[in-house]
């Protein structure tokens, strides 16, 4: 079992910057890291044992962590310590969390905590490659009404970065564009949406895009919608295949320890066949991308988001199509916000802050 040694301010500080960069994410043995030395940290969340956690005495926190890693085999992950009692246990009280705590840190008094594992570094930068659909062309429009790209739309990106930032999340994006809705910080408004762009586009620009980082570093997440336009502008469906497996090349190239998300098109009913076609061979470009050594997860927009879907699937409960603008190719505000949740989810559900 290792050793918990409790740390100073100033150890603490130095354990946050030079220890956490990297969450614990591929196994070996639990440590001891505590979140802060004078104990102004506390937990939400977290099941164990019971309805909401675990609780013993114990005489310190070194004790607390080292039961703490006692059961890390049944899933515990951070442990708060009290000597103000709680439940029955009138000196140290030790409660012990599983790691959705990490999601629910917020100030706390009259106790010391950490993990056993090295905290995850919440700071994320974000590069979303895609069209004019990254960009959110019609995030104005009215079901079924006209669309614009105007500068401050903010499509699937400020839902998503919003979502990201309620598990605790500080987002920064990057990209050689800039748009996004005022009410938004602009440190969410960067990306690689560009109207009309295919793959191959894309990829012309990706170290010019990767040379836009403000830390200097390459993205810890990046998001990929795209295909629309190569099937509208008549490319076959190899083409299309050839040129996003070059993109993911590059990307893996550039930014090799990234969490990539690749999605399905949305609905496109123009042309259903294209992309039909195309959105079947996205999960095996996925496959062969993470075996090649890319942290990359396939998310299913088409078959979970319902944006753009043909008009004959609406029902009079669900008038699907209201997703979609005129020309069945972008979504309305409604359909960005299914687009932010698949992106989202599929994000939560890999447990990128592992």
């Amino acid at each position: 079992m290792a050793l918990c040694l409790l740390a100073t301010a100033a150890t603490a500080a130095e354990l946050q910057f030079d220890l956490l960069e990297e969450p614990h994410r591929d196994g070996g043995s639990p440590g001891c890291f505590f979140d802060n030395a004078t104990g102004s940290q506390s937990y939400n969340g977290g099941n164990i044992f019971g309805d909401k956690h675990d609780v013993n005495s114990t005489a310190s926190p070194e004790a607390c962590c080292a039961l703490c890693q006692q059961y890390a085999g049944k899933g515990c992950a951070f442990w708060v310590f009290t000597t103000q009692g709680c439940y029955g246990h009138p000196a140290g009280c030790c409660r012990l969390k599983d790691k959705t705590a990490w999601a629910g840190r917020k100030p706390g008094g009259g106790s010391v905590s950490g993990s056993i594992f090295p905290l995850p570094n919440m700071d994320k930068l974000y590069l979303a490659l895609g069209d004019s659909i990254t960009w959110g062309c019609g995030t104005d429009a009215a079901p079924r009404g006209s669309l614009h790209c105007y500068p401050d739309a903010g499509g699937y990106r400020a839902p998503l970065i919003w979502a990201l930032s309620q598990q605790g999340f500080n987002v920064t994006t990057m990209g050689t564009l800039a748009t996004g809705p005022s009410y938004v910080p602009a440190a969410w408004t960067r990306h690689e949406g560009h109207p009309g762009w295919r793959f191959d586009q894309i990829d012309g620009i990706l170290n010019q895009s990767l040379a836009t980082s403000p830390t200097g570093k390459p993205p810890d997440l990046v998001t990929i919608h795209l295909g629309t336009n190569d099937c509208g502008q008549g490319l076959t469906v190899p083409t299309i295949q050839a040129n996003a497996r070059k993109l993911l090349a590059h990307l893996h190239a550039g930014a090799p320890n990234a969490d990539v998300f690749m999605a399905s098109m949305i609905g496109f009913p123009g042309q259903a066949a294209c992309s039909a076609s195309f959105n079947a061979l996205v999960p095996g470009l996925v496959s062969e991308a993470k075996a090649a050594g890319m942290r990359i997860t396939y998310v299913p927009m088409a078959e979970t988001s319902g944006v753009c879907v043909d008009k004959a699937k609406d029902t009079p409960l669900f008038p699907a199509s209201g997703l979609c603008c005129a020309g069945e190719v972008h979504p309305t505000a409604a359909g960005y916000l299914r687009m932010a949740s698949s992106f989202a989810l599929s994000i939560a559900e890999e447990g990128l802050m592992l």
